[in-house]
């Protein structure tokens, strides 16, 4: 359960003393514990919770500007512990497998097929993002291993 192995990794970083790593595991674990007051919360409720504040991390490193450095390695940080407890994502080489697997030739409207590529790998419960399905799909067709 996710929520163990946050309050483990946890107990680690207040064992060595790791501010940042007790920091960020604490906000988790506080926004799941909010959560759960609200509703049950499933295995993919929690990871959602990691995902925003993973988010909330990249839209402040993106606006945040070069006198705000400290804050940016910190934020880095926090994303680097945070994604360790998210499932792996498909690399494009896996994606591309996935596709030579399942599909024999490609739709001709680009966006239709991708939207497809993408429903088969949510129907197998993977992770995965869209720009790696675009350049799956995209690597496919420039070796025209699709029809």
């Amino acid at each position: 359960m996710i929520e163990e192995t946050i309050k483990n990794e946890l107990r680690k970083a207040r064992k060595n003393r790791n501010e940042v790593a007790i920091n960020i595991l604490s906000l988790v674990l506080g926004e799941i514990q909010t959560a759960l007051t609200r509703k049950d919360l499933e295995e993919d409720d929690k990871l959602a919770i990691i995902k925003k504040i993973i988010k909330s991390n990249n839209t402040s490193l993106k606006s945040a500007g070069q006198e705000y450095a400290e804050m940016a390695v910190t934020l880095k940080k926090e994303n680097e512990i945070l994604e360790a407890f998210l499932p792996q994502k498909l690399s494009v080489d896996q994606i591309v497998g996935i596709i030579k697997a399942d599909f024999v030739e490609s739709e001709p409207n680009f966006g239709k097929f991708m939207g497809m590529v993408i429903k088969n790998l949510k129907e197998k419960g993977l992770e995965f993002d869209a720009t790696s399905v675009k350049t799956a799909i995209i690597k496919l067709n420039k070796d025209n291993e699709l029809s």
